[in-house]
């Protein structure tokens, strides 16, 4: 059994030394207003980091712990290699990759990213990439966030879509990660995907 992540470190007090020097104050103001002026918000701070977590282009079998379920997988179409995953109105439903989050992290991450490569045929397919988290046990997920494909162009060609999105505090090591691809209404239009990946923000 995996052990449950342990806690997140608090974040730091803020200072509660006060001053009442006015000249000081009135120095920080001015500064402030020079970095503003400047465009240079992200000055004296850490960039956002990704590290990734997983990627997959549907071409060889997945490892035992983190199983990729079985897809619509088809050769019709392909953003890289040979293979990608089809809904149409026959397939509507495609659970394209499943895994413990224990598997992906050593720890409780905070944000994920969820992209992939997708071809959409017009703007009416109504086709989303669904982010899951579930506690074993559990019928209602945690979190569930859809990504919609065919909300831009381009259209009949691959085009990148990705989504971050914050997670809750209550996952742990054995919550399960599941990514869909559902296209319920796209007709006799058929919507692929390929280069699933999902990557931590920190």
């Amino acid at each position: 059994m995996v052990a449950p992540f342990p806690g997140l470190p608090d974040a730091p007090p803020l200072s509660s030394a006060k001053t009442n020097s006015f000249p000081k104050t009135w120095a920080l103001l001015v500064l402030s207003l020079l970095n503003v002026a400047g465009c240079r918000p992200r000055d004296g701070r850490a960039d956002v980091m990704q590290r990734p977590l997983m990627h997959t282009g549907f071409e060889t079998p997945a490892s035992d712990s983190t199983r990729q379920a079985s897809p619509a997988r088809t050769s019709d179409k392909a953003h890289s290699g040979r293979v990608s995953v089809r809904v149409d109105a026959h397939q509507e439903y495609s659970a394209s990759y499943r895994a413990a989050l224990g598997t992906l992290c050593d720890h409780r991450p905070r944000r994920f990213t969820v992209g992939a490569w997708v071809w959409v045929p017009n703007w009416e397919a109504d086709a989303t990439l669904v982010l899951s988290i579930t506690n074993p046990g559990d019928s209602i997920p945690l979190l569930s966030q859809r990504v919609y494909l065919s909300d831009a162009g381009p259209y009949k060609a691959w085009k990148y879509i990705n989504r971050n999105v914050d997670l809750p505090a209550s996952i742990s090591s054995t919550s399960r990660v599941a990514l869909t691809f559902s296209g319920a209404s796209t007709g006799n239009d058929a919507v692929y995907a390929d280069d699933l990946e999902l990557s931590e923000l920190w």
